[in-house]
């Protein structure tokens, strides 16, 4: 569903492991800069389907993704810590290590569909009483409380800040033995 691996969902909250990160002046061998100061990840970046901002050691994500006449509006809030740094491809890479655990996620599902919201309330999905076009509260529906649940786990991640605009995140299909991705992902977010 989620940032686009296995689940889009996971994949956006791949995005979501950033860290306060201690001064690292490192350049890689392409010539990027590493993650730099405390500061680095402050502010907001954003992607083609969230908007992630940073606030000291907290993070606060906004997702959403359209699929089969249903659209996903996700919000997560939670904390990160630093834990060090990995030397990870391409290019040598040495990207910040992180754990980062959402402590709130809250899911609402929209159809925009009248077909689909027939369909819905005739099975009674989340309880039905769907309407079309407006907003109904799935956090806790059978049919959707796996990705919170997924969200609210301690994850291990990296990421790496290129030029101080492009915030690249670890590769949550290549984890090392060490628990942290072993790459980055190809997609980036921009910082807004």
């Amino acid at each position: 569903m989620v940032f686009k691996s296995s689940l889009v969902l996971l994949s956006v909250l791949s995005m979501l492991s950033f860290s306060g990160c201690s001064k690292d002046d490192s350049t890689s061998s392409d010539g990027s800069t590493g993650t730099g100061d405390k500061t680095a990840l402050e502010g907001t970046w954003k992607d083609n389907e969230s908007t992630i901002k940073f606030t000291g050691h907290t993070f606060d994500v906004a997702y959403t993704e359209s699929e089969d006449n249903v659209t996903i509006n996700l919000s997560l809030h939670g904390s990160f810590t630093d834990e060090g740094y990995k030397i990870v491809q391409p290019n040598d890479k040495n990207t910040t290590k992180m754990t980062r655990r959402a402590t709130t996620c809250i899911q609402n599902a929209t159809i925009i569909e009248q077909n689909k919201v027939n369909q819905a309330n005739a099975t009674g999905l989340c309880g039905g009483h769907w309407s079309i076009n407006k907003a109904k509260d799935v956090t806790e529906c059978t049919d959707y409380k796996d990705t919170c649940i997924q969200e609210k786990k301690t994850t291990k991640d990296i990421y790496f800040i290129d030029n101080k605009t492009k915030l690249y995140m670890g590769d949550e299909e290549q984890i090392g033995s060490d628990g942290y991705p072993d790459a980055l992902n190809t997609d980036y977010s921009t910082k807004q």
